[in-house]
């Protein structure tokens, strides 16, 4: 009876290697899979290449898609999209109109990352081509018109070797919601809400927010620029009866089934009303 329950056990043990290596051969194949596909895809982004201008999504260029294949790797997983850090600076507020519910701000964007595939370059040549890379399509989701100042900026690259820098400097009408409860006596939060586009080109994601497209994540800017990132110029106070306390942000998630995917970034203005400004 021992011997038969020996070899009934080792038997069961020999299935469970074979179906283990099964497993393991599967998985191989099925990422080998992926990267050749992903080679394919290589290809076909130089014809997208020309497309890039009409793309209104966040950006992976052929130079990026190569750089993970040569290592083995698959180009299409969102957890190696770079994280964007981001930043404001604040040139003047204006227009804080309760009653509509708007105001008015000319402030600076300033976002920052480290994009791996541009293999160690600290200074921009002519043959770069930033459509040839990763580029996050981030834009003011509660802006009822924005004006970009100087026309659209594009990145550069600054000080460590892989860094990036994109700053456009914006003059926009924005929407919010103001607390009237504590008037004249009341704090108000005028509120920026950035949003990154997904990436969606087509393809399979791994990791992704979908299964064809890819979240942008948007961090606080600690790397760089340290928390105190954000910034008000001395003479941005536009503001008759309100006075500015403080400036701060942080990274939000607008899918409420995926709380771990930050795609927002929110910067908040406190000011407070002035009771030199009360009449009673």
């Amino acid at each position: 009876f021992k011997a038969v329950k020996a070899a009934a056990t080792n038997s069961a043990l020999l299935r469970d290697k074979a179906r283990r290596t099964a497993d393991a051969r599967a998985g191989k194949a099925e990422q080998d899979q992926e990267i050749k596909d992903a080679k394919v895809n290589a290809d076909d982004l130089e014809e997208e290449h020309a497309k890039r201008g009409n793309n209104t999504n966040s950006w992976v260029g052929p130079k990026y898609v190569r750089h993970f294949i040569k290592q083995g790797l698959n180009p299409y997983d969102g957890e190696s999209l770079p994280k964007v850090e981001v930043a404001v600076k604040i040139y003047s507020i204006r227009n804080v109109d309760m009653t509509h519910g708007t105001f008015d701000l000319d402030f600076n964007l300033m976002m920052d990352w480290l994009d791996p595939t541009l293999e160690g370059r600290t200074v921009m040549d002519d043959s770069m081509d930033w459509d040839d890379y990763f580029v996050p399509a981030v834009f003011v989701e509660n802006a009822l018109q924005v004006e970009l100042v100087g026309g659209e900026s594009k990145p550069r690259l600054r000080g460590d070797p892989n860094h990036v820098i994109h700053t456009q400097r914006m003059r926009a009408t924005l929407r919010n919601k103001y607390q009237v409860k504590n008037f004249p006596l009341d704090t108000q939060y005028l509120t920026i809400k950035f949003k990154a586009r997904t990436v969606s080109n087509g393809r399979k994601w791994e990791n992704g927010l979908t299964s064809n497209t890819a979240t942008v994540w948007l961090c606080d800017p600690y790397t760089w620029r340290g928390k105190s990132g954000h910034q008000v110029a001395e003479d941005a106070d536009e503001l008759p009866d309100l006075k500015i306390v403080k400036i701060d942000g942080g990274p939000v998630a607008s899918n409420k089934k995926n709380l771990n995917h930050h795609n927002e970034y929110h910067v908040q203005i406190c000011v407070m009303r002035e009771s030199a400004g009360i009449v009673y």
